[in-house]
């Protein structure tokens, strides 16, 4: 969960900076952790992970955008479902 709380810090900490409040912003649509983060043109994109009960690979990949605070979903999912990956945008 470490990944998912520093995810979420983040968007927190830029909204308490600008108002000096906080705000608490759409949940991710999928419970996970050892999940990894991009962004792209301003979204930001959660992929894979590890979650469930019992414990595993999660392939799903959703979206975030903080202008429309809302997450997309039913992206197509990553072909083999991975956790504790690195991975980067260009």
């Amino acid at each position: 969960m470490c990944k998912a709380v520093f995810f979420l810090v983040v968007i927190f900490a830029g909204q308490a900076h600008a108002q000096g409040s906080w705000e608490p912003k759409a949940p991710m649509p999928t419970a996970r952790f050892s999940v990894g983060f991009g962004t792209v043109n301003g979204r930001i994109y959660a992929v894979g992970g590890l979650g469930g009960n019992p414990h595993a690979n999660i392939g799903a990949v959703e979206r975030y955008d903080p202008a429309t605070d809302s997450w997309a979903t039913g992206l197509a999912p990553m072909p083999t479902a991975r956790r504790d990956f690195g991975f980067s945008v260009a």
